[in-house]
């Protein structure tokens, strides 16, 4: 679906020997799953260099552990938003 977002309606998405996706020239993308979800998210390579995604269990981390871990993995304009939010509405 995030392909097609992109115009890529029939893109038949590859897997590298390295068990990573093999996205379209012009794209970049993450993938992510568990035993209970998967996600994928895309953009064109114009707009990003890099594109993560992680699946974690975070209701059983305590809110240190998670304060902790997000100042690695999210800018402080991020920071910022989710300081403004509520972050409990992220959290199924």
């Amino acid at each position: 679906l995030c392909l097609r977002k992109l115009g890529y309606h029939q893109f038949d998405l590859a897997t590298h020997a390295e068990r990573f996706p093999v996205w379209p020239a012009d794209v970049v993308g993450s993938l992510s799953h568990n035993s209970e979800f998967a996600v994928a998210c895309t953009c064109y390579e114009r707009n990003a260099n890099l594109l993560g995604l992680d699946i974690e269990r975070v209701s059983d981390r305590s809110e240190e552990d998670i304060e902790s871990l997000s100042k690695y993995v999210l800018t402080p304009p991020e920071l910022k938003y989710l300081d403004s939010v509520d972050t409990l509405s992220f959290v199924a």
